[in-house]
C-alpha cells in the first residue's frame, strides 16, 4: 500500500503541466521522498519528520512576542488556513473532518508539536520565569484555561487558550495535556490530494485551493502515509 501511495503522488506531481518546477513543488517532492523512505524502513519515524517540518513554524510563533515591539506578535495559527491561504479548508472543515471524543487522547509537550502564539510580553516573561520544575509555581500542569485542538492523523496540537503557560511547558520540555477538541482529517485526505502547488479534488480532478508552501503541502500528504501505516498495522 505504501508503494502505491508513493507512486500515486509521484504521478500526480509529474502530470501537472508546468514550464518550470516551482520552489514549493521541489520542496514538496524532496520531503515526500524522505517521508516514503522513512515509512518503508520505520513508519514511527514519520513523527520525527513532522516535528522537523513544524518546529520552525512553532518557534516563529513563540518568539514573535519577544522579538517584536509590544502588541505586534504573530496572529494565532488558524486551523482553517493551516495548509492553504485560501478559504477551501474553512468550507470543508465541517463536512470532511471528523470530530472525535477527546477521551484517551493526549499531547506530550516534550514530544509532540503543539503550536501556541503567546501575544503579551509580560505574560510570556512571567510564564517562563515561574512555571516549571524548580520555579516558584512548580512543575507545569494543565488547568481549565488551556485549550488545544488535536489534529489527526499528524498528532499535532493548535493552542486555543493558555498560550503563555503552554509555551512555558513546551520550552521547559515538561507537561502532558488532554486536548479540548479532536479533529480527524481522514475523510478530507481521502477526497483531496496535493501536488505541492495546489489541492486537487479527486472527484472533479480540478484544483480547488493553493498550497501555503512546500512544507505544509508535504505535511498534508504525510497524513496519507500515516493513514496507510496505521491500516497496515491493523492488518498485521
Amino acid at each position: 500500500m505504501l508503494q502505491q501511495i508513493a507512486s500515486r503522488i509521484t504521478s500526480l506531481v509529474k502530470s501537472q503541466p508546468h514550464q518550470k518546477i516551482s520552489a514549493n513543488r521541489e520542496t514538496f517532492r524532496y520531503l515526500l521522498d524522505t517521508a516514503n523512505e522513512l515509512a518503508s524502513r520505520e513508519p514511527s519515524a514519520l513523527a520525527s519528520l513532522i516535528n522537523a517540518i513544524l518546529r520552525p513554524l512553532q518557534s516563529e510563533h513563540i518568539l514573535s512576542v519577544a522579538e517584536r515591539v509590544q502588541h505586534a506578535a504573530c496572529d494565532p495559527i488558524d486551523l482553517y488556513r493551516l495548509f492553504s491561504p485560501d478559504d477551501f479548508f474553512s468550507v470543508f472543515e465541517e463536512n470532511d473532518c471528523l470530530r472525535l471524543d477527546v477521551e484517551g487522547h493526549q499531547l506530550d509537550l516534550a514530544k509532540h508539536i503543539v503550536m501556541p502564539t503567546p501575544w503579551r510580553r509580560a505574560g510570556f516573561v512571567s510564564a517562563l520565569a515561574s512555571i516549571g520544575y524548580g520555579k516558584t509555581s512548580g512543575q507545569w500542569r494543565q488547568d481549565s484555561n488551556h485549550g488545544v485542538t488535536l489534529l489527526l492523523p499528524w498528532h499535532i496540537g493548535l493552542v486555543t487558550g493558555g498560550n503563555h503557560s503552554i509555551t512555558a511547558g513546551i520550552l521547559g520540555h515538561e507537561g502532558v495535556l488532554s486536548p479540548t477538541d479532536v479533529l480527524d482529517f481522514t475523510p478530507l485526505l481521502n477526497r483531496v490530494v496535493c501536488d505541492g502547488d495546489y489541492f486537487i479534488d479527486r472527484y472533479s480532478n480540478k484544483p480547488i485551493a493553493r498550497a501555503k508552501n512546500g512544507r505544509m503541502a508535504a505535511l498534508y500528504e504525510i497524513g496519507r502515509l500515516l493513514m496507510a501505516t496505521a491500516h497496515t498495522r491493523m492488518r498485521v
